[in-house]
């Protein structure tokens, strides 16, 4: 893939593993391995629509990282700044199986994963600023401090070169030490988007107010 990038965006890969049949985790004998990440099904779903999709990530030096990036390719997403860490290991997840319409169990493996070491130290002026459009999502400033700051790094970076950029809240309160601190955080980083796109109950618990109207203002 040659630049210029139509998007880019960062974050954790890890991956999945998704029950093959309904009841607890512990008695699943039988799943189905894929790649999940909030911003990944962003790029995923862009580079099938045909845009040229740059990811920044890092993952372990295992056969789960090796895993992600072998889809990342497949779809045609650029990995150039996809880190291989020799020293922390890809994150993995385990999902249930629901037939009643109910939200599945999810079980994370990902403290101290190779993402979560993601830095300001991985940031590339010129491969982030050889895109046009930046997508961020709540969930990836979230899973450690070094990540947070490589999320507004990169969005002051590429709102002073003039792109674009949208922000998913996607809030996932249990990787923060408080829901003060998440609130705080991932409002700050939405004044520096242009897209804000929360679901109305994250717009709730982002703004306090229960009316959608003044939620979009």
């Amino acid at each position: 893939m040659n630049h210029p990038l139509d998007v880019i965006t960062y974050g954790e890969a890890m991956a999945m593993f998704v029950a093959a049949e309904t009841g607890p985790l512990h008695g699943v004998a039988q799943f189905t391995k894929r790649a999940a990440g909030a911003e990944l099904n962003v790029a995923t779903g862009l580079a099938r629509l045909g845009f040229k999709v740059g990811w920044m990530s890092r993952v372990g030096d295992d056969s789960f990282g090796r895993f992600v990036r072998a889809v990342l390719t497949q779809e045609g997403i650029d990995t150039q700044c996809v880190a291989i860490d020799e020293r922390f290991p890809t994150g993995f997840q385990l999902k249930s199986k629901c037939d009643d319409g109910s939200d599945p169990a999810v079980e994370y493996f990902r403290r101290g994963s190779a993402a979560s070491h993601l830095s300001i130290g991985d940031f590339k002026r010129g491969y982030v600023l050889g895109a046009r459009h930046l997508h961020l999502s709540g969930v990836a400033p979230a899973i450690s401090s070094t990540s947070r700051e490589l999320a507004f790094l990169l969005a002051r970076e590429m709102r002073e070169a003039g792109r674009t950029i949208s922000f998913d809240p996607n809030l996932r309160p249990t990787l923060w030490g408080s829901e003060a601190e998440m609130v705080a955080t991932l409002n700050e980083l939405a004044r520096l988007a242009d897209w804000v796109l929360p679901g109305v109950n994250e717009g709730r618990i982002l703004t306090g107010s229960d009316d959608p109207a003044l939620i979009a203002r």
